[in-house]
């Protein structure tokens, strides 16, 4: 009951509002009618129609009184007299345009980026998953004891056991992904498939816009059906219908599409088109898939992890030789897509939180420099009988207006981040396609805009309501400058911290820049071919490719070397198992090694040295004694002060002798430790894909241009991708340290700029209160250096105050930024004094300028009265 008569009278007090030009015309009428009834009576007592007219208006009071009463009886009056304090608040603004407009773009720059921010920590890591129930859903890997393992896949024996033993799950499914050609291109195309289980579909609860999901019995081995995107579907078929039935060739098969997948049930793996039938190894050791799980609605994930865990157990005692210490980690599927993001986006939340509270002190101490000028003002209507109450709703309603003013526009600077992120490549940040405004994009902008309006405008209105006449003549401008001061002086804290984020990160940047990464990277193109199992069956055909597009290549103009390797440095992909050296066993605790397969000049090509013994020939293939080349990494651990040539490594089942050793390379990533590893000559190893590295004395963008035609040429139907030089592969390997030192360097000097308007604001607020005394001085003879000296000591002491506790604060900060920074401390005494001389060189900009401006002013203007 009492919240329907809320919003009766709610819904009444709007209606009034509404009808309110209506409703002053009946008052008046009323009051017109009842102010000619009285004078009838009192002509009928004798009166003269003048008297009678005047003890009517004497009796009945003045209308205007009376108006107020009605509006106070109707509960109106706060609304209205919040449209009169807008309306001024609105003409006030518009007198100060400078004021207002560098108010405005400050709270804008602080509610944009933080308001971006906050939409992408929304649309990356605190929306659901687009599934049913997503909470539920899990990913299984497959991990080693004693190996400091975060993610591992498994096997297909392994997934059938775990189905059939545990009763945890509704659904276990499986997938892995693959780039193969598309079938019917006019121009060679790849699309990345996901080969899935049956119950992919059922267990994270896709659903379909067109045909259907397939069965369990077209979804086996050998099944040929296929399910498209929608956003493929469209692309592709042009949306339309009769594509389902249609045939598709994919790789080497040719499958039916039998359904299109909504787009927005089934966003994993993000960049899938195609789903078809999984082919999985039947053997044990063979752990090529990625396994999820749906839990039961009642059942706990401890509980769960605990199941698997004694299952785990069981097959490691069943099956010993392929399941030895090996267990199972259950992390829910969120984890597994956000999980990576979380960290770099906290360290931009924070640093976005910072520059809004150094935006809204920035625009809170020009507010209170622009106060103690309308003291007078607020004088007056104290005098005029203004009530505390009501001056204080006044003055907030100005900030109010500037914070909206600044949310207005600060959203309009958050579609714009958005807009470039959501279209950036190579951001390492997942689901960047699915932001855009949105609700909580409004949500955040208003709750902004209020706090930037208690920031901004509490302190002057808390001053402004309480202090009379006397007080405003005496200490307005006096009380100004200290609440200023101190606000500059937090102002300067914050943007240390930023300051010093921002030197952190670039002097980590810096230092990784001038890593040697092991090899040379200058000059070198490079390309991938996905070749055709039905083409490239066997190593006679490789080899021909190789032969062919070894002499195509080397024909371009300045190559001098062309080799090719599985997987290329600085890339994502990497195969790693344990070794054992010189006739030894393989054990559960022996160490691990990367592989990698290489063909022709790989090693010349892209300037890895030969310490030791030779690089493999061009005979090694498929039906010579297995040789491998190993790295310095490898051969120190394995044979320390020994040499490795003519000793042997027992390494992915293949026992092979060590030819040569390599000098390491950092192919992992410029921050990491080289990895052990084995090289071994590509046919010893073949794989499906082959990365191709093009050593030229021209420029290598130059040789690019020229690739694809050599391709094409050979061999039509092979598509080329992740085309580029082996230069933009290592800074690609930068890119998250990049990113996170560009947009803290971005933010560090957005907030040094306010911070020096700041600085250069207060300076000249405190001169013009001190130009009496300015002038006394002088013309008692002080110099112009001396007065200006002074002025300037007066405003670096807030400057190196403002240091001081910005310092402590990054020694805070500086523990928990370490973790971003490599080989640099987060209590870097370098970074600590960059930061201290930047503020340090804004406030002597800051302060200069005023204090200059008022020595150069004669003694007897000074004095002059204002």
């Amino acid at each position: 009951m009492r919240l329907s008569g809320w919003l009766r009278g709610v819904g009444e007090r709007a209606l009034q509002l509404l009808s309110g030009r209506r409703r002053r015309r009946e008052l008046d009428d009323e009051m017109a009618f009842h102010l000619e009834q009285l004078e009838q009576r009192y002509r009928r007592q004798g009166l003269s129609p003048e008297a009678a007219r005047k003890r009517a208006e004497i009796q009945f009071g003045r209308p205007s009184k009376v108006r107020e009463e009605v509006r106070d009886a109707t509960g109106v009056r706060p609304i209205l007299d919040f449209a009169t304090d807008l309306r001024h608040a609105v003409r006030v603004l518009r007198r100060r345009p400078a004021h207002t407009a560098t108010a405005v773009l400050s709270l804008a720059i602080g509610i944009g980026t933080l308001t971006a921010l906050l939409t992408v920590v929304d649309g990356v890591v605190l929306r659901p998953l687009p599934f049913p129930e997503p909470e539920q859903l899990f990913v299984l890997w497959g991990t080693v004891e004693g190996e400091d393992t975060r993610f591992g896949n498994a096997s297909a024996p392994d997934l059938e056991d775990w189905r059939r033993s545990s009763s945890s799950w509704t659904g276990v499914a499986a997938f892995n992904s693959e780039r193969v050609e598309l079938g019917g291109e006019v121009e060679p195309d790849l699309v990345r498939i996901g080969r899935v289980t049956s119950d992919f579909f059922a267990t994270l609860g896709a659903r379909t816009v067109a045909g259907r999901l397939p069965t369990a019995g077209e979804f086996a081995a050998d099944g040929r059906v296929a399910l498209v995107e929608e956003g493929a579907w469209r692309r592709r078929f042009a949306a339309d219908a009769a594509a389902i039935g249609s045939t598709v060739r994919l790789g080497e098969n040719v499958y039916t599409l039998v359904g299109v997948v909504e787009g927005a049930s089934l966003r994993f793996p993000s960049d899938t088109e195609f789903w078809v039938p999984i082919e999985a190894g039947a053997h044990r050791g063979s752990r090529s898939l990625t396994a999820i799980g749906r839990l039961h609605s009642n059942t706990l994930p401890a509980v769960a992890q605990d199941e698997m865990n004694t299952i785990a157990a069981r097959l490691a005692a069943a099956h010993p030789d392929s399941n030895a210490d090996r267990s199972v980690r259950l992390i829910s599927l969120h984890e597994h897509v956000t999980g990576g993001s979380r960290a770099v986006l906290s360290l931009f939340l924070g640093a976005a939180a910072l520059v809004f509270l150094v935006t809204a002190a920035n625009t809170a101490h020009l507010t209170h420099a622009v106060s103690a000028e309308r003291a007078t003002e607020m004088a007056v209507r104290r005098a005029l009988g203004a009530g505390r109450g009501r001056l204080l709703r006044y003055l907030m309603t100005e900030s109010l207006v500037l914070g909206a003013l600044g949310a207005l526009l600060g959203v309009a600077l958050c579609a714009i981040f958005i807009r470039v992120g959501s279209g950036a490549q190579g951001l390492p940040l997942p689901r960047l396609d699915t932001l855009g405004l949105s609700l909580a994009t409004a949500v955040a902008a208003v709750v902004l805009a209020v706090a930037a309006a208690v920031i901004v405008g509490v302190g002057p209105a808390m001053r402004g309501s309480t202090q009379g006449v006397a007080t405003f003549s005496s200490t307005g401008k006096s009380g100004s400058s200290r609440r200023s001061g101190t606000l500059l002086v937090g102002q300067m804290a914050v943007t240390f911290v930023l300051l010093f984020g921002a030197a952190v990160l670039l002097r980590s940047l810096w230092a990784l820049e001038r890593v040697d990464p092991g090899l040379d990277s200058t000059g070198v193109a490079t390309f991938r071919l996905t070749l055709p199992g039905s083409r490239y069956a066997g190593g006679a055909e490789v080899m021909r490719l190789h032969a062919a597009l070894d002499g195509g290549l080397r024909s371009l103009p300045g190559v001098t070397a062309v080799g090719a390797t599985a997987v290329l440095p600085f890339g994502n992909g990497s195969l790693g198992d344990r070794y054992a050296v010189d006739g030894r066993s393989i054990e559960p605790d022996s160490p691990s090694a990367q592989l990698r397969g290489v063909l022709g000049d790989y090693f010349e090509a892209v300037g890895i040295p030969i310490l030791e013994g030779t690089r493999f020939q061009s005979g090694d293939s498929f039906d010579t004694p297995p040789v491998a080349i190993v790295n310095q990494t490898l051969a120190s651990a394995a044979w320390p002060g020994q040499s490795p040539v003519g000793k042997t490594i027992i390494h992915f089942g293949a026992e092979r002798r060590v030819v040569g050793v390599t000098g390491d390379v950092r192919g992992a990533g410029l921050s990491r430790m080289p990895l052990p590893t084995v090289y071994v000559p590509f046919l010893q190893r073949p794989t499906r894909f082959m990365s191709y590295v093009v050593d030229s004395e021209r420029p290598a963008d130059t040789t690019l241009a020229l690739v694809r035609d050599v391709v094409h040429e050979i061999d039509p139907q092979l598509p080329l991708e992740a085309v580029a030089t082996l230069d933009d592969h290592l800074q690609r390997s930068l890119g998250s340290y990049r990113l996170r030192a560009g947009f803290l360097a971005v933010l560090g000097a957005i907030a040094l700029v306010l911070a020096g308007v700041g600085i250069y604001g207060l300076s000249a607020h405190l001169v013009a209160g001190q130009r009496y005394e300015i002038g006394v001085r002088m013309a008692l003879g002080a110099s112009r250096r001396r007065v200006l000296r002074e002025l300037m000591f007066q405003g670096l002491g807030r400057v190196a105050l403002g240091i001081t506790l910005g310092a402590l604060g990054a020694v805070w900060v500086g523990r928990w930024l370490s973790a971003f920074a490599y080989e640099v401390s987060g209590t870097d005494p370098l970074a600590l004094a960059l930061a201290a001389g930047a503020l340090t060189m804004a406030g002597l900009l800051g302060c200069w300028r005023p204090g200059r401006r008022a020595t150069r002013v004669s003694p007897v203007e000074a004095l002059r009265p204002d």
